[in-house]
This record gives C-alpha cells, structure tokens and sequence, in this order.
C-alpha cells in the first residue's frame, strides 16, 4: 500500500475519542428528559454525535446515573 494511503487510513481510524465526564453526560440527558428538547437538538448544541447520546440516554433509562460512569461493569 502506498504511503499516502497507509498515513490516510491511519489517520481516519486512529483518530483519539474525546471521553466526557458523568456529570456532562447527566447534564444533556436532563435536558433532554426535563427541558423536552430533543436528543438531536442537545447533540447538536453540544457538537456531538446523536447516536452516541441516545446510548448514554439509554443506559440512564436502564442503570441510573451509574450508567453514565466510564468503564461501568454494565458496559463491558
């Protein structure tokens, strides 16, 4: 493979994920189940993937705010 193309794709799945914290992930979920907004609207504001907060929704839904926390046994 050339070299462009090996540093191309190493760069496109390589790249670092960003770890947000329980209580910034509680905070768009509230505002989600409080303020009715939708979990489009909040990803969006916050410039997130909406997908990645539907998941966290759910496992608030199902384990509580213990399902927010990082490396959780829920999420092995």
């Amino acid at each position: 493979m050339p070299q462009k193309v090996r540093h191309f794709l190493g760069h496109f799945f390589m790249t670092k994920k960003i770890k947000y914290d329980a209580s910034f992930k509680l905070k768009c979920i509230e505002l989600v189940i409080k303020s009715h907004q939708s979990i489009y609207s909040v990803a969006q504001e916050f410039a997130f993937s909406d997908i990645l907060l539907n998941k966290r929704h759910n496992d608030y839904k199902a384990y509580g705010s213990s399902g927010l926390i990082q490396n959780c046994i829920y999420h092995l």
